[in-house]
């Protein structure tokens, strides 16, 4: 990896903060060391404005030598190995990508990936399916921004390119189903305008990322990955039991 490469982590949160992200966020720090910058945290109930104000709270930041390279954006709800900023921003800088996603499950229990539907009379994000552990996948329409690597100088042409004041997360209108307009989530409007671009997008899945619901859940293909950690997954869905 580049050692001149270092990242800036950024999560919002309504108040309350998932007790295993905080013990994930500082185990984490203590790994990386002087690789995390900095970590910015956004307090408001708006999704979409404090995932704006991460970015330019992030922008704001000097970055003498490209120093401060990458951004990655989190959920405060989401449980992560110690290792697992190190190993986005290594598959980010092999691959030479503008974003990676990871994958982690939605509250919908799908998975967080998304390709664009392939009927080409509406633009709608279609949840890819039969995913496998420790794979990369390109040609993305977009993920969950749970776990989203930016790079600075995509999110920089961003500013540049989109109407003030939300740049890089907002709700865009898009043709659906039978001609109806949707408006799309904030996630997938960030996907879609860095589609709009021609960034290069990827979804990693070579990271277990444990989303705290109700219970902790996981992607159903990545049980074998999780039950190493000592975690048992319900048969039924993919709830989680901590052991």
């Amino acid at each position: 990896m580049n050692r001149a490469a270092h990242v800036v982590v950024g999560y919002h949160h309504w108040g309350l903060v998932a007790g295993r992200f905080c013990y994930a966020l500082a185990r984490a720090c203590a790994y990386e060391g002087g690789r995390i910058k900095r970590v910015i945290d956004i307090p408001s109930p708006y999704t979409d404005e404090a995932r704006n104000e991460i970015v330019e709270a992030f922008l704001a930041i000097p970055d003498p030598g490209k120093e401060n390279e990458f951004l990655l954006m989190v959920d405060s709800d989401i449980e992560f190995e110690k290792d697992a900023i190190s190993k986005t921003m290594m598959v980010a800088q092999i691959h030479n990508a503008d974003v990676v996603w990871g994958n982690y499950a939605l509250g919908t229990l799908t998975n967080s990936i998304f390709g664009l539907d392939p009927d080409p009379t509406q633009e709608l994000a279609m949840v890819l399916g039969d995913l496998k552990p420790n794979m990369v996948y390109d040609n993305l329409y977009g993920g969950g921004t749970g776990w989203c690597l930016m790079r600075r100088s995509i999110l920089e042409k961003m500013k540049e390119t989109f109407p003030a004041p939300w740049h890089w997360f907002d709700r865009d209108i898009v043709k659906g189903v039978n001609g109806k307009l949707v408006k799309m989530g904030e996630d997938l409007t960030f996907g879609r305008r860095l589609n709009q671009m021609g960034a290069k997008q990827i979804g990693y899945t070579g990271l277990v990322l444990l989303h705290h619901k109700l219970h902790p859940t996981a992607p159903e293909f990545m049980r074998n990955e999780v039950e190493a950690m000592g975690l048992q997954m319900a048969e039924a869905d993919t709830s989680l039991v901590h052991g």
